[in-house]
Formats: C-alpha cells, structure tokens, sequence
C-alpha cells in the first residue's frame, strides 16, 4: 500500500509539472510555434447557464417514472461523463421552461462543486448551477469519452 501511495505521489507530480511546462510555453506540441495570446472565453465560445422553473422543488416539476433527465452538479462525475443515471428526472411542464443539452455538450458545474467537467452522453436538460457551451468560435474541438 505505501509503495501504491508513492507511485501515486510521483506520478501526480509528474502530471503538474508537465501542464505547468504546457501552459507556460516552456514545452510545446510538435507543430505548435504560435505564441500565446490571452482571449476572454466568450471570444472562444458561446456559453449560457442551465435554468429550472420556480419553485425549485415543487412536484409539478418532476417525474420519476416518466421524466427526462436532469443534469445538476452531482450527476457530473470525475472522469468527464455524466452519471449513468440523473438524480432526478423532470417533467414535461418543467423542460418546456428548462435549457436542453444535446449529446456531447461540454458542461461545467459552476455552483458547489465547482469546476467538475463533463461531456453529455445522453440528451439531458440542465441546472442553473451548470454552465454550457454551445459552439465553439475559431476553434476545433474534438471529444472522446474516458474508458474508465
């Protein structure tokens, strides 16, 4: 267990030390002699919060057997996907007055457990704690999903 947790340690160092060479330019992709320029995010994409009919937790708004998907900041797990299943589902009146997120939206939790990363793997509606981006300007994004 001690040598599993060193391992661990070393290559958790290792991983900083390469994104901090990648993001200060001191390492640089093969092909890549551009330099840096800072940008604001929404000159690289558009991106709008989720929302949710008020009252938040009024039953009108859920159903569990019937319901679609949707996405809050604790159905967005650690390794880039969403939760097999949301945690709650909601009705039809509620996604008429909700924001839908077409499979492979990237999706950023924004309130609690803030910075949490995932691509959609399934059609889902989203909270007004998850921020999502839309499209992307100038840019070529491409998406694989983690085999974990």
């Amino acid at each position: 267990m001690v040598v599993l947790h060193c391992v661990l340690n070393k290559l958790t160092q290792f991983k900083r030390s390469i994104m901090k060479d990648l993001l200060s330019g001191d390492m640089r992709f093969d092909g890549f002699l551009d330099s840096w320029s800072k940008v604001k995010l929404h000159e690289l994409a558009k991106f709008r919060r989720g929302s949710f009919p008020q009252p938040y937790g009024s039953p009108v708004w859920y159903d569990e057997e019937n319901g679609q998907p949707f996405v809050q900041v604790y159905d967005i797990d650690f390794n880039m996907v969403l939760k097999p299943k949301t945690k709650a589902r909601i009705s039809k009146a509620a996604c008429e007055l909700s924001v839908f997120a077409p499979v492979g939206t990237l999706i950023v939790s924004i309130q609690g457990s803030i910075g949490r990363v995932a691509i959609t793997q399934y059609e889902a509606y989203i909270d007004r704690t998850v921020l999502i981006f839309q499209e992307f300007r100038g840019l070529q994004i491409y998406f694989t999903f983690p085999m974990f």
